[in-house]
């Protein structure tokens, strides 16, 4: 099987996947989610590991799903304040542990403000169907970016962090984010505001950032991918790392709708 194939079969699988954790219900929703969180811990924590950085791994997991998982039943103010002991604990852990590095402390604290609580915020949104929009906005994206790369690519965007990235691909994925948002509004009978296509824009641009930083971390450490766990694709992480930026967006978004418009 090419790797083609492979791309497009793992490719619907995600389709569906992402169709069945949005859409059903709350609980499958932060189901998948955690799923995906674990996943993403376990594969930045390896890629920390080539340079030294040892993290705390099962304390990051653990407290990965309560937080996930325990969100959407207590008050955000408490989250917070959660938060906020889980760092101190890690403090309190850096002065007693005699084995433990300060890379380690940094492991953890980057783990959780890059892949813990962007996954929190995306369990925190009340619509449904914005989450959804955050994980296809992203690919759409992508795929705009790329194919407008190919065609009208002639000005480099960030060449030492990603060579075939251009300038008229960013604007192509930018545009073609806009075009999305008006169906995905459309079909999914969304009240039309001049908010929703604002966002649509800065989603986008943040979006691509996110693969660009996520490129420069891989760059970093010398990967390419972060696993081969969806073949052709890469990792979750390869797959997801544009969603992690945005999350802060999307929830904004959703709580502008519910409570400002």
């Amino acid at each position: 099987m090419s790797d083609l194939h492979k791309r497009v079969i793992t490719g619907i699988f995600i389709f569906l996947f992402i169709l069945f954790i949005s859409l059903i219900n709350k609980y499958i929703l932060l189901l998948g989610i955690t799923v995906l969180s674990v996943l993403s811990i376990l594969e930045m924590d390896n890629a920390l590991k080539k340079i030294g950085f040892e993290s705390l791994l099962n304390i990051a997991i653990s407290f990965n799903i309560i937080f996930i998982l325990s969100a959407n039943y207590i008050d955000v103010s408490l989250l917070f304040v959660s938060i906020a002991i889980y760092f101190i604990l890690l403090f309190v852990l850096y002065v007693l542990k005699k084995d433990m590095k300060f890379q380690s402390l940094l492991s953890n604290i980057f783990m959780f403000c890059y892949i813990t609580f962007p996954y929190i915020l995306l369990g925190l949104i009340h619509d449904m169907r914005w989450v959804l929009f955050s994980f296809l906005i992203s690919s759409v994206t992508d795929t705009f970016a790329y194919f407008s790369g190919i065609l009208f690519g002639k000005h480099k965007l960030i060449e030492r962090l990603s060579p075939k990235k251009t300038i008229e691909g960013a604007i192509g994925g930018i545009i073609g984010s806009v075009l999305f948002t008006i169906l995905f509004v459309n079909v999914f009978k969304i009240e039309h505001s001049i908010l929703i296509y604002i966002f649509s824009i800065m989603v986008s641009a943040i979006s691509q950032i996110g693969d660009l930083f996520a490129s420069h971390i891989k760059r970093d450490i010398g990967i390419k991918d972060y696993s081969n766990i969806l073949k052709a694709h890469g990792g979750i992480m390869d797959r997801f790392d544009s969603l992690l930026l945005i999350a802060p967006l999307i929830y904004l978004l959703d709580y502008l709708m519910r409570f400002v418009l």
